[in-house]
């Protein structure tokens, strides 16, 4: 009965887990801009399909932001701004929110491809 239980609650949670994934925005292709703000937030936009934008950044589909401030943030700009010089092509997949900005989904990690 314990093993039954276990695997219901981890089965529960890897399904938790999917549907969260897919309510973030993903996209790839090449950035063509770059923006740098007052308040440490970076945001780059990329010319390439993007699909599952959430609510708070339709009015920008094409833009992504990080927070700058952060450690976390200041590598990935670092990352962000090499991508963005050679013109490689990178895959993000945002948080689901707009949390850096306001207005652009926030970047929860991307890489180079």
């Amino acid at each position: 009965m314990k093993n039954i239980l276990r695997t219901l609650a981890l089965s529960l949670c890897f399904v938790l887990h999917s549907v969260n994934s897919y309510a973030a925005g993903y996209a790839w292709g090449t950035l063509y801009d770059v923006h740098f703000t007052g308040s440490g937030a970076v945001i780059a936009y990329i010319n390439g399909p993007r699909q599952n934008v959430p609510t708070c950044a339709v009015s920008f589909p094409n833009r992504f932001a990080i927070d700058g401030t952060s450690a976390a943030g200041k590598v990935q700009v670092s990352g962000l701004l090499s991508a963005y010089l050679t013109q490689k092509v990178v895959v993000i997949t945002g948080t689901g929110d707009c949390v850096a900005t306001g207005t652009e989904e926030t970047i929860n990690y991307f890489y180079i491809d």
